[in-house]
């Protein structure tokens, strides 16, 4: 009998445990289902003020839209009409700058600086009226022959003569330029770039011949051949 009544009191202790979890979970899942409630609630807020958001967008985007479509339209015709780096957009904007800023206009179209800029902004490119003419000064005893092979790409010349310019200060060189009969801006390079050697061939000899013939008049110990 002792040992039956011992059992029973671990039974009902157990049962008692059982019924205070149950009662805790119960409490829980009570939070739980009234916290879940509060969120719908928020998102079904947010959700609506959403949908007022975009109604006043939408609003807001048909007034804009007429206009922003017939700006973006007349670009398009623009850019087609003439596209970007074009002679004939390099044109209208002269045109257009001759009735915006006349005094300048008329300063780069009277002067002889200026008409070079404009005669190498349409031979080479933009590039020419942010570098401007460029000068390789005179060395009378080179350490180096810089011989750069070339068949018109004037723009490209151009570049490559410009980065050297800018990263040779400390060198003793000579620039020769080995023309193998271009027929671009190249023929006058001399126009746009002074201190070079040029080395013009008559006819076209490719481009190991026109190599060898430029390497006759370097005076450079070491020749250093630059191939664009």
């Amino acid at each position: 009998m002792p040992h039956a009544k011992n059992k029973i009191r671990e039974l009902d202790a157990i049962n008692q445990d059982r019924e205070l979890a149950i009662k805790e979970m119960t409490r829980l899942r009570t939070l739980t289902d009234n916290h879940v409630n509060n969120l719908g609630i928020i998102i079904d807020n947010l959700r609506h003020e959403n949908e007022e958001l975009a109604k006043t967008l939408n609003v807001y985007n048909g007034n804009l839209s007429i206009p922003f479509r017939i700006r973006r339209k007349l670009s398009t015709i623009y850019n087609k009409k003439y596209p970007k780096g074009s002679v004939e957009r390099k044109k209208l904007n002269y045109r257009i700058m001759s009735i915006t800023h006349p005094i300048k206009y008329f300063r780069l179209t009277h002067s002889a600086e200026g008409k070079n800029l404009i005669e190498g902004e349409f031979k080479i490119g933009d590039i020419y009226r942010e570098k401007g003419k460029l000068n390789f000064p005179y060395v009378e005893n080179p350490k180096v022959s810089i011989i750069i092979p070339v068949y018109n790409q004037i723009h490209y010349t151009y570049a490559c003569l410009v980065s050297l310019l800018e990263n040779t200060d400390e060198y003793s060189y000579e620039v020769i330029i080995a023309d193998d009969v271009s027929t671009d801006a190249t023929s006058e390079i001399d126009k746009f770039v002074s201190g070079l050697v040029i080395a013009r061939n008559e006819t076209n000899q490719g481009f190991l011949k026109n190599c060898n013939n430029a390497a006759k008049k370097a005076r450079g110990r070491v020749h250093l051949f630059l191939k664009q």
